[in-house]
């Protein structure tokens, strides 16, 4: 009887207890407000280099069209009134160079990240006062490799799954003697340089003009020189220089940490030599006998006198100046892609889900200035 009562009224609270279960755990399925679902929206504040886009706006649309992981759950826009304030906005981005403390937020909430972009040196800051700006950024993006959000404008691929970076072989010699007449077919001419900026903060012209008073010809492409070469040609410009020159000028017009450009790459990517003069420390990421330095001393000098003997003892062998091409049956060099760009968004995006800490850039004329080391070239 005692069992009887017991089942009964267990068998009638089932139609109650059922439902209520049921609820439970659709409450429970559904994703948490810090979850995937929650959206990140992400502001461009200022232009960048001509546009408002910083080459990836605008909607959730290029997390998807990129494959971003996570993807889905950030909103990217240049329209400050997207949302009913700008606070409300989790992450703004500030191009460096169209910095104005005449336009910025009037209003900022403890949640949001501003992010410091710029893929140009600190030598090219135009009238921003960069010490005004110590406290503001949470977050950089830019060119340089300690950045949050590092900004590459280049690197080396690997052309098999199994390869490693080897900056070294012992069959370098070997190579240039079995490919001696290979990468000179053709070539009856000397170095070549694309530049449009003809007085830099470097003074890499300063160089240039040295090295001609070597006896090292140099044609210049550009405003800068009687060479003419229209931006809507300049894949017709680099097939011509790869097949007339040996050498390419990859002088940077800022002498800064880190500030490697699409110059260098460029070159890389087809059988000219560069010559470069930046800031990267190149023996770090690209191969030996890949590229010729124009700095000849630890305390950055350069002597005009010794790369002229350098480059024409390469132009008198053959062999000698196949061994800098080497490294091309591993590696390609790979010019920044639309891809590689858009992988940094990518990541802001991921990050803003993953990271609550709170970071301010303090000092960012020390970071960015100071620690840039920018310097110019110096003859002996």
């Amino acid at each position: 009887m005692r069992l009887y009562t017991y089942m009964k009224r267990r068998s009638s609270i089932l139609p109650v207890l059922c439902p209520l279960l049921l609820l439970f755990y659709i409450f429970c399925s559904f994703p948490k407000g810090n979850e995937e679902e929650t959206i990140k929206y992400i502001l461009y504040w200022n232009s960048a280099y001509g546009s408002l886009d910083y080459g990836f706006c605008c909607g959730k649309e290029p997390y998807i069209k990129f494959n971003c992981r996570p993807k889905r759950n950030c909103f990217v826009t240049n329209n400050r009134s997207l949302l009913p304030a700008v606070s409300d906005f989790d992450a703004i981005l500030f191009n460096h160079r169209t910095l104005s403390k005449d336009d910025i937020p009037s209003k900022r909430s403890p949640h949001q990240r501003y992010i410091f972009y710029a893929l140009e040196s600190p030598s090219n800051k135009l009238y921003v006062e960069t010490s005004e700006w110590n406290g503001f950024f949470n977050w950089s993006m830019t060119y340089r490799l300690d950045s949050d959000f590092p900004i590459l404008h280049g690197k080396l691929v690997s052309k098999t799954s199994d390869s490693q970076l080897t900056l070294d072989d012992p069959s370098i010699e070997h190579f240039g003697l079995l490919n001696a007449k290979r990468f000179t077919r053709g070539k009856k001419k000397f170095a070549a340089w694309f530049v449009s900026n003809c007085l830099t903060k470097s003074r890499r012209e300063l160089l240039v003009n040295a090295l001609r008073q070597h006896g090292i010809k140099v044609d210049i492409y550009g405003e800068c020189g009687k060479q003419f070469c229209p931006k809507s040609q300049e894949a017709s410009c680099w097939e011509k220089i790869e097949s007339e020159y040996k050498f390419y000028l990859s002088f940077e017009n800022s002498i800064c940490k880190d500030y490697v450009t699409e110059k260098l790459w460029n070159a890389l990517n087809r059988s000219i030599v560069p010559i470069v003069l930046g800031g990267g420390d190149y023996a770090s990421f690209l191969p030996k006998n890949s590229y010729i330095d124009a700095t000849t001393s630890a305390k950055f000098v350069q002597n005009p006198r010794v790369l002229a003997k350098q480059l024409k003892e390469l132009d008198r062998s053959d062999a000698k100046y196949a061994e800098y091409f080497w490294w091309k049956n591993r590696f390609s060099a790979r010019v920044l892609t639309v891809e590689d760009h858009a992988e940094r968004h990518c990541q802001l995006c991921e990050r803003l889900h993953e990271d609550a800490s709170t970071k301010v850039i303090s000092d960012l004329e020390e970071w960015w200035e100071r620690q840039a080391q920018c310097r110019r070239v110096r003859l002996e």
